[in-house]
C-alpha cells in the first residue's frame, strides 16, 4: 500500500504519464519517437548465503558465509563488513565467520559488500537468539 501512494503521489507531483497533446501534419513523418531507457544491470549481487542455525541461545555461535558476485564488471576482489545491533562476529570483514549472540530476541546480521569500483550491495540476514 505505501509503494502505491507513494508511486501516485511522485506521478501527481511530476505529471506520470502524461505528455503534450500533438496532432500529425499530412505532410510530417507521422512516425512515433520512443526514447528507451538501457536495460539496469546490477554491477554487485549476493549469490549465496548461509547462517546455521538460525535459532541460538545467548553466548551461542552460528557458522555465517555468503558470496557477492559482479557479473557486469567481473571484479573479484570484493570486501565485505558485517555488523549488528548485538552479539560480536569473529571476523567482520571476511565472507565467512561466525556470530555470537549478545541479547535475546531477533537480530539482523547486517553485510556490505564493495568491489574495487566502489559499488555497494547490502544483505540481512535473520537469527533469532532465545532464552535458554
Amino acid at each position: 500500500m505505501e509503494f502505491v501512494l507513494l508511486g501516485w503521489c511522485a506521478c501527481a507531483a511530476f505529471g506520470c504519464g502524461t505528455a503534450p497533446h500533438t496532432t500529425p501534419q499530412a505532410d510530417s513523418d507521422s512516425g512515433v519517437a520512443v526514447e528507451v531507457a538501457p536495460k539496469y544491470e546490477a554491477s554487485l549481487v549476493f549469490v549465496r548465503s548461509l547462517v546455521i542455525p538460525q535459532e541460538l541461545e545467548p553466548g551461542d555461535s552460528a557458522a555465517i558465509a555468503v558470496e557477492a558476485s559482479d557479473p557486469v564488471g567481473g571484479d573479484t576482489n570484493i570486501s565485505y563488513t558485517w555488523s549488528a545491533a548485538s552479539g560480536v562476529f569473529s571476523r567482520p570483514n571476511s565472507p565467512v565467520t561466525t556470530y555470537r549472540c549478545g541479547a535475546t530476541g531477533a537480530q539482523i546480521l547486517n553485510v556490505t559488500a564493495r568491489n574495487a569500483r566502489g559499488d555497494v550491495s547490502r544483505l540481512a540476514l535473520p537469527v533469532n537468539c532465545t532464552e535458554q
